[in-house]
């Protein structure tokens, strides 16, 4: 795969950018400088151990030379055009300090990964358009609450504004945090149409294993209560615990109940820092909870219900 992702970058019609490889833990052999299409501006990063997609993500960021930044998985292929369109629509819009790519499911392209972000009632980031099929509906450009980090462009001052992916996630809505806490300092976010990515999904990590179960269900809830101001905490309790309950039921289901469970009660042993962080993340707030939740989708959660409902054998 990352050689198809590293011939996806040669093949940019912008040709002015670094491409900065992290290998994220122990490496086969076969990774060294030599992978790297001829002609391609490359750099490899080694850590001694993995560190999960936010450190790997950090160490690249950390770097990284150019005022922007972006970031592209190792299971994504980037259309010639992905780079042009990002870097443009940076220089246009230069009220947004990040720009989500069109991220479509391999292997065809034909279904919507995630056309941005968006941020719910249930206290939770949920891809855009995932599932649907790609078309007109995803054709335009506009602000999204978030950007999927699997392909994406930031500025350098945003990472300055923000601070970077929190590790202590390892891997599992890092990034989803990192849009919330952009938006509690006041920056937007916009999604580039044109910028499209063919994206495998979960292909470096098994979706359903342990440690997936695990880490998306703790790190929902540091999301939930790191960041969330009080105002906005209260009205999307019930919802977030209705969307809990649920989730004990899906996980029963699928025999996947104890990693669910001990994510859920690994938030116990994190609690003395997720205060100390809420505290720090809330007074640095530069928004309303007022402003913070008209940037929230306002009947996600409506929607979302429905079509559990109208999944259920009555």
């Amino acid at each position: 795969m990352l050689r198809e992702c590293l011939a996806s970058l040669a093949a940019q019609s912008f040709a002015d950018f670094e491409v900065v490889l992290v290998a994220n833990g122990v490496e086969p052999p076969e990774l060294t400088e030599e992978i790297f299409p001829p002609g391609l501006r490359s750099r490899l990063v080694s850590l001694s151990s993995n560190a999960g997609f936010a450190g790997g993500a950090n160490a690249g960021i950390r770097v990284a030379r150019s005022p922007l930044i972006a970031l592209l998985n190792d299971d994504a292929v980037a259309d010639p055009a992905w780079a042009a369109e990002l870097v443009g629509t940076a220089g246009i819009d230069g009220w947004a300090d990040s720009f989500a790519s069109r991220v479509l499911r391999a292997p065809d392209g034909r279904i919507v990964d995630s056309a941005g972000d968006l941020f719910s009632w249930f206290g939770e980031g949920f891809s855009r358009g995932a599932g649907l099929p790609d078309g007109p509906a995803f054709d335009s450009d506009g602000e999204v609450f978030g950007a999927s980090a699997c392909a994406a462009l930031y500025r350098r001052e945003f990472f300055a504004r923000v601070g970077l992916f929190d590790e202590s996630f390892f891997h599992s809505y890092e990034d989803v945090d990192l849009s919330v806490r952009a938006r509690l300092v006041g920056l937007a976010c916009v999604y580039v149409a044109g910028a499209r990515v063919v994206h495998r999904g979960a292909a470096t990590r098994r979706a359903g294993s342990c440690s997936s179960v695990f880490h998306q269900a703790r790190n929902v809830e540091f999301v939930f209560w790191c960041n969330l101001p009080a105002a906005v905490l209260l009205r999307a309790l019930p919802w977030h615990l209705a969307r809990g309950f649920w989730g004990l039921l899906v996980h029963a289901a699928r025999a996947q109940l104890g990693p669910y469970v001990l994510g859920k009660l690994d938030l116990l042993r994190h609690m003395t820092r997720i205060l100390r962080l809420r505290s720090r993340r809330l007074a640095s707030a530069r928004v309303t909870a007022r402003r913070f939740a008209a940037k929230i989708d306002p009947d996600y959660h409506w929607r979302r219900m429905k079509a559990v409902l109208g999944r259920l054998d009555w």
